[in-house]
């Protein structure tokens, strides 16, 4: 079981780096928007379970703003994410201390979920 998995991760460690160093930067994007997508569907589901319509319109919400990034220098998205990994363990902290949980409100749970992919998505295509 574990020798498959070490296989898995090889073959797909090998594909990245193709991906990375020979694909065009449009299609490297789109492959990349489209794996981090599905990461948000599979992140939305541990705020809104099986509410599709509240998913939908986030995914289609991180679409738009991913797609807009890409307009505009990467620079200042992933210097407000530094910031925000920087505050973010406080509200760890805060949670596990006193247990007021501040992500019960959409407008948080919205604001974490773009603050953890958009910038992992620009991040990405920085890379390449």
């Amino acid at each position: 079981m574990l020798m498959q998995r070490v296989n898995t991760a090889l073959i797909l460690v090998a594909l990245v780096v193709v991906a990375i160093f020979y694909l065009p930067l449009i299609v490297f994007s789109l492959l990349v928007s489209l794996v981090v997508a599905i990461a948000v569907w599979e992140f939305s589901g541990f705020f809104w379970g099986k509410n599709y319509k509240k998913k939908m319109s986030f995914l289609v919400v991180f679409l738009m703003i991913v797609l807009l990034t890409q307009f505009f220098p990467a620079q200042p998205t992933l210097i407000v994410s530094g910031m925000w990994w920087l505050v973010a363990p406080y509200f760890l902290w805060r949670y596990t201390t006193d247990k007021h949980n501040c992500f019960v409100t959409t407008a948080w749970q919205w604001f974490v979920g773009i603050m953890i992919f958009v910038p992992c998505v620009v991040g990405l295509i920085e890379l390449q």
